[in-house]
C-alpha cells in the first residue's frame, strides 16, 4: 500500500482476509465464533490509520464492538505495520 492513498477493492479483501485470519490465531478466540461473525463485515475503505467496515445489522456491529475491536485493531497493526490503528468505523449495511 501506498502511504496516505486508499488502498483498493482487492488490496482491503486481501486485507481484511488477513486481519481475520490473525485474530482467530489468538488464544481465547474460537474461530468458528470469528467466521461466523466476521463473515457479516464487509470492508469498504482502508488507509492509514483507518479502517471502515459495514455490518449486516446493529447487533453485529454492537457485538464486534463490544468483544472484537481490539482484535481487530491489534490484527492491523500486525498485518499492515501502520503503528496504532487509529480508528475503525462500522456501519450498519442498508
Amino acid at each position: 500500500m501506498i502511504e496516505g492513498l486508499l488502498m483498493n477493492t482487492e488490496e482491503i479483501n486481501q486485507l481484511w482476509a488477513e486481519v481475520c485470519s490473525r485474530v482467530k490465531s489468538y488464544e481465547g478466540i474460537i474461530g468458528p465464533q470469528v467466521d461466523a461473525l466476521f463473515s457479516q463485515l464487509f470492508p469498504q475503505a482502508a488507509s492509514d490509520g483507518f479502517m471502515m467496515l459495514t455490518a449486516n445489522t446493529e447487533f453485529i456491529k454492537n457485538f464486534i464492538e463490544r468483544h472484537y475491536i481490539d482484535h481487530i485493531k491489534r490484527a492491523l497493526n500486525y498485518v499492515v505495520h501502520f503503528g496504532d490503528m487509529d480508528f475503525i468505523l462500522l456501519h450498519i449495511k442498508n
